[in-house]
């Protein structure tokens, strides 16, 4: 394992490559994004990210199902990227095989999205959510409830700056992977759910995009969280709840 460190408009930056064969032009391509995206975006809050670099998917659901069992917590994290901070340290996860295969305005926005995790969820209290009962389906339910609304607050942050453009891009990245019919899995239902939080934000026509009866439903009910006087975050253990109504009436299955 290496790391270098870069300072970026007063945030310290390290960059942890955690493979001997990771590709020194894809490191220097992910270098320059992240300087064009702090550069951009107002990175209010933080003096400091760890940019963790893989040279593969497996290099790196690797490493993260370590940290679940050395941390102790649940994730269902798909790369290319991903973003925690489950010991208070803001961290993004990126596999360069995947990622650098993306087209570049996809690249930026994934990218972006996680850079603006790392302003709001830098604090491992958004890791932590009250279950009602020690069941898989309610344990299922306040990971997906969590991870869902802090995607809302990023995705509203993005365009309270104007930043439409990754907005675009991420709404082009997932309509290559989501499937609008229902769920047949919750890795489906998961996905369906972090896109939904893109419709939402762009004042889309959700009934437009969306075949599917109780995911129309349940997103209705997220967009009505977005709506309301509160953060998102706020909501966390009612759309908990709903979340694990709809996995036990549809039998969504891990």
């Amino acid at each position: 394992m290496k790391m270098f460190t870069k300072r970026i408009e007063g945030i310290s930056i390290a960059f942890i490559l955690h493979d001997k064969n990771v590709d020194e032009k894809s490191v220097n391509i992910v270098v320059d994004t992240i300087k064009k995206l702090v550069e951009t975006i107002e990175t209010r809050g933080i003096d400091y990210l760890e940019v963790h670099l893989y040279s593969d998917r497996s290099s790196a659901e690797s490493f993260i199902a370590l940290e679940e069992k050395r941390i102790g917590v649940f994730v269902s994290a798909g790369f290319p990227i991903m973003y925690e901070a489950w010991t208070g340290i803001p961290r993004i996860h990126l596999s360069l095989q995947e990622w650098i295969n993306l087209d570049s305005g996809d690249r930026e926005a994934l990218l972006a999205h996680e850079l603006i995790h790392s302003i709001l969820h830098s604090a491992p209290e958004y890791y932590m959510v009250e279950i009602d009962e020690n069941t898989n389906e309610s344990i299922v339910s306040a990971y997906i409830a969590a991870l869902v609304l802090k995607d809302l607050e990023v995705h509203k942050l993005m365009a309270d700056l104007g930043l439409k453009e990754y907005l675009d891009n991420l709404d082009s990245y997932w309509k290559k992977i989501i499937d609008r019919k229902c769920p047949s899995s919750l890795e489906e239902f998961i996905d369906y759910l972090k896109a939904s939080t893109i419709w939402i934000v762009g004042e889309r026509t959700l009934e437009s995009i969306i075949s599917c009866k109780y995911m129309l439903e349940l997103i209705k009910e997220l967009d009505k969280i977005r709506r309301g006087n509160k953060r998102p975050w706020f909501y966390v253990k009612d759309f908990r709840d709903r979340v694990r109504k709809v996995l036990l009436e549809f039998h969504v299955s891990r």
